[in-house]
Formats: C-alpha cells, sequence, structure tokens
C-alpha cells in the first residue's frame, strides 16, 4: 500500500495478552520439565543435570517473569505516525522516517536497518545487555529489531503503515499520480 498519510492517521500496537499467555504456558513448562530434571538428577546424585536443570529453571523462570511484567503493560509498545516510529521495547525516542533505509522481514522479527543506527541507541535495560550478549547476531535482525509474536498487530499491518506514514519525495508523488493516472485511463 502507498501513499500518504491521512492528517493525524496513527497506527499503534500493544502486547497480544492471548499470545503472551501461551508463550507463559511455554515456558512455565520448561521450569516444570525442569524441576522434574532437577529432581531425576539429585535421586541419582548426579549434580551436573541436577546443575544444567536449575539453571534452566532459572532461565525460564527468567523468561516467564519477563512475560507476566509483560502482561500488566497496557502501554503503546509501538506507534508509527507521520513523524517516525516508536518502538518501546528500544526506548520512547521517536525514529524519523527518513532514518530507516531499510526495514525487512526477518522470520520472527521485523528488522529495521538504520542510516545512523547511533542516533537512536537504546535506552533499555535489557536491550542493552542483548546487544551486549549478543553482539552482531543481534544486529543482524536488524538496528532494531520488533518481536513480531508478541504484538496484537500482524507484521504486515507494521510495514503497511511503515509505508503509508513515510513522507514521499516530490518524485515518488509524481510517479505515484502517473501511476494512478495509467492504470485510471487503461
Amino acid at each position: 500500500m502507498s501513499g500518504t498519510a491521512a492528517s493525524g492517521e496513527v497506527f499503534e500496537a500493544y502486547y497480544s495478552i492471548p499470545r503472551l499467555l501461551l508463550a507463559l504456558v511455554g515456558a512455565l513448562a520448561f521450569v516444570a520439565a525442569a524441576l522434574l530434571m532437577a529432581n531425576a538428577g539429585l535421586v541419582s546424585g548426579s549434580w551436573l543435570v541436577a546443575g544444567a536443570a536449575v539453571a534452566g529453571i532459572a532461565f525460564f523462570g527468567f523468561v516467564a517473569a519477563i512475560i507476566v511484567r509483560r502482561l500488566f503493560d497496557r502501554r503503546v509498545q509501538i506507534r508509527i505516525d507521520a513523524k517516525g516510529i516508536m518502538v518501546r521495547e528500544w526506548s520512547d525516542q521517536v525514529i524519523a522516517h527518513r532514518s530507516i533505509r531499510r526495514a525487512s522481514d526477518m522470520g520472527q522479527f521485523v528488522g529495521l536497518f538504520l542510516h545512523k543506527p547511533e542516533k537512536y541507541p537504546t535506552t533499555r535495560p535489557m536491550r542493552s545487555f542483548l546487544l551486549r550478549v549478543g553482539g552482531e547476531l543481534q544486529r543482524s535482525a536488524g538496528d532494531i529489531y520488533i518481536v513480531k509474536y508478541q504484538y496484537d498487530r500482524r507484521a504486515d499491518a507494521i510495514f503497511d503503515a511503515l509505508d503509508r506514514m513515510r513522507p514521499r519525495t516530490a518524485f515518488e508523488e509524481e510517479v505515484e499520480r502517473r501511476v494512478a493516472n495509467a492504470r485510471a485511463s487503461s
């Protein structure tokens, strides 16, 4: 979809409660499996198995805690308007449309690749941690990446909003006008 955004048009996405509940069930299932594994490790005297199970309990318990926190966060998580895009998981800063070099569907992520990523640093501790740990692997999903499954809007709606709301150059407007005229006359 292309064209200029209507004055005052805004796209907003929130956390999806059903999707987060499904993810929470999955995380808790892994915690339960790790508890069973820990019990088996302790009963058999295998400290290696018990230690691995405790690590699994800690990791998936942490994931479950993050999901529970998100279940109660009813703020706008993604906002796209004429000014740009705000991805709350990254920061509260609005990223101007002209700063986005490319938006890509990266499987489970929507990746935003920026012209100058250093201009929009993350202000969220979890994202900073993931960037330190994952480094270039994290950046391969985009300078800013949006995890698709956790929102109440589909990825194609995000792409449509980005396309619809970005400002057009005079050349792009002229091409769109000529294409529209050609389609109307045929």
